[in-house]
């Protein structure tokens, strides 16, 4: 009854939440887990990275030679944290929504169908 045809597999999935062009598969019952803990662990590290970031400049701007480093290692710090912070904001974004679908037992095809997401753990899930 929930199962859905995917026009880019050609296959019908069970369950089926989207179609992923990153795992070129499509995320279903057999595969929601992986694809949801993967996102959850990426959040995380992406998380811990900004954290880490934002201690280690604090000691180092607190410290009397902040300059210990070479200018390859400034230049590589900035590129990655900018790359990393817009990206950590979409998986933060990614990770919470798949949570309220979780705990809904909604999918993200059933959602853009324009079926509200009711969420019971939630105080204002359920409109």
């Amino acid at each position: 009854m929930r199962a859905h045809h995917c026009s880019t597999c050609g296959t019908c999935t069970l369950r089926m939440d989207h179609h992923c062009p990153w795992i070129v598969n499509c995320v279903g019952v057999r595969n929601h887990r992986a694809f949801y803990l993967f996102t959850v662990y990426m959040t995380l590290g992406g998380l811990q990275y900004l954290w880490k970031t934002w201690t280690y400049y604090n000691t180092l701007s607190n410290g009397p030679d902040f300059w210990i480093h070479g200018s390859f290692f400034y230049v590589y710090w900035l590129i990655t944290t900018v790359i990393l912070v817009p990206i950590t904001m979409m998986l933060v974004g990614l990770s919470v929504f798949h949570t309220l679908l979780i705990c809904s037992n909604g999918t993200t095809v059933e959602s853009m169908k324009g079926q509200p997401i009711k969420c019971p753990c939630l105080p204002f899930g359920d409109p």
